[in-house]
């Protein structure tokens, strides 16, 4: 073998294997590292409902989203009550043209939101677990903390 067939070798061998260094790994990706509750700044005497949320690019595909409970630490703003606690609304008599309602749904609440009507102005900070968070119960993906900081106008 001459001089230049070897040193050519080589250099094939040693960028194959750097390519293959480089090469993303099949290691499980970690997601629902992102979250944040939607709204965060209400006023006193209105409704808020606030919800968590992830971006699509925090979730894993076609995965519907399970937990085994939710915990909160901190003082919420008076008058709104922590995730699970109030999960149905009265539904309304009337559609939005004032035609009556003869079966109407209740809408729920999802179980991850805050919900309520704020009855103190102020700065709320919060820290929401979300317990055993999974894909369809399948895939756990462990505990998974979201800070919140509510914030209530008079």
């Amino acid at each position: 073998m001459t001089v230049p067939k070897i040193f050519a070798a080589l250099f094939t061998a040693l960028f194959a294997a750097l390519a293959f260094l480089a090469a993303p790994t099949a290691a499980q990706a970690d997601f629902f590292v992102g979250g944040y509750y939607t709204p965060v700044i209400g006023k006193v005497g209105q409704e808020l409902i606030s919800d968590a949320a992830y971006s699509i690019d925090d979730m894993p595909p076609s995965c519907v989203v399970t937990w085994k409970a939710i915990t909160v630490a901190g003082d919420l703003p008076p008058g709104l009550s922590p995730p699970g606690t109030n999960t149905s609304l009265v539904a309304l008599s009337k559609d939005e043209n004032g035609i009556p309602i003869s079966a109407a749904e209740i809408p729920e609440i999802a179980a991850s939101a805050f919900s309520g009507t704020p009855r103190q102005a102020g700065d709320w900070p919060l820290a929401v677990t979300i317990h055993d968070m999974a894909c369809s119960g399948k895939q756990s993906y462990g505990d998974r903390t979201i800070k919140v900081k509510f914030h209530i106008a008079p």
